[in-house]
């Protein structure tokens, strides 16, 4: 038998738990930063109305139709940027939408008529600010805080009145020292200069998520009961006290409102359920009782 030194199983496990955590509050800490730049960004046309509306002489209601467009092609966009999140991850989900913020400003600071701007400002950054905004966020912390997704979600709600404090007046700053189209160039450069830092983060350690929430996850085990015609009734009242679903050809799982029951349940002290079950009852599928007889020879086992 091998000694096991317990200082040093102390230390393991005082130690296991810190970089979980750490890396988590990293991931909840650049879903906050992207959400600042996104709505910051897509707020600030707001300050850009009036010099775009003087600069061309064009009435407000139409210029108002690019932010319009922006919030129509972020809301549609969305399934289609879950859909991309699964396939892709979400390295590449961030990187497009700094690209296309970056390209989108670029090309509304050299626009000339009212369509560019709806195509730049209105479609592209409608999308960019879908692209790192809440949903792929909330998938993304949904991987690291699982039942504390709710918490994650609010600071990164949280994030659009500091968006909207910090972008909206140096918005105003850039225009007043550069005009509007200078500003639009220096938030498209910033845009496209963010890509660098963004593709070298460990987007793989990002993407596993947490490793506690995977034990978790594991700990849904299927109860396979191979050519069996009875079924353990204590598997299913110590995991979720609720009827046991047959079919005709043979008992196959057991399922619960949690989920699939497990070989072996243990308690939330981790203790093996079955070690306090004393003689469950045994039926078979018409309800007949067969603890009050042996089991026939060659019976198979109730739960393995």
């Amino acid at each position: 038998m091998i000694a096991m030194d317990p200082n040093a199983a102390s230390e393991n496990s005082a130690t296991e738990p810190r970089k979980p955590t750490r890396v988590a509050l990293n991931v909840l800490a650049l879903c906050f930063a992207l959400s600042v730049l996104g709505r910051g960004l897509g707020e600030s046309f707001t300050v850009f109305l009036l010099p775009i509306s003087e600069n061309f002489g064009w009435d407000r209601a139409q210029v108002v139709s690019v932010y319009s467009l922006s919030a129509l092609a972020g809301g549609l966009a969305s399934p289609l940027i879950g859909r991309l999140f699964d396939r892709s991850g979400p390295r590449t989900v961030y990187s497009l939408g700094l690209i296309l913020l970056g390209g989108a400003f670029l090309v509304a600071a050299h626009a000339q008529h009212l369509w560019q701007f709806q195509l730049s400002l209105g479609l592209c950054v409608g999308l960019g600010i879908a692209f790192i905004g809440n949903v792929p966020n909330s998938i993304l912390l949904g991987r690291w805080f699982g039942p504390r997704l709710p918490t994650a979600m609010a600071v990164v709600y949280s994030a659009t009145g500091a968006g909207v404090l910090i972008l909206l007046p140096a918005s105003q700053l850039l225009i007043d020292h550069f005009g509007w189209r200078g500003a639009y160039q220096i938030f498209g450069g910033a845009s496209l200069l963010l890509l660098l830092p963004l593709l070298a983060l460990p987007w793989r350690l990002f993407s596993t998520g947490s490793p506690h929430l995977a034990r978790s996850a594991a700990a849904v085990y299927s109860c396979d009961l191979p050519s069996a015609l009875t079924v353990n009734v204590g598997c299913a009242a110590r995991a979720g006290n609720v009827p046991i679903k047959a079919n005709t050809i043979g008992v196959k799982r057991i399922k619960t409102r949690m989920g699939i029951i497990p070989s072996h349940p243990l308690n939330p002290r981790g203790e093996d359920l079955f070690t306090q079950i004393a003689a469950p009852p045994r039926v078979d599928l018409a309800g007949r009782d067969f603890n009050s007889r042996a089991q026939a020879p060659g019976e198979a086992p109730l739960c393995r």
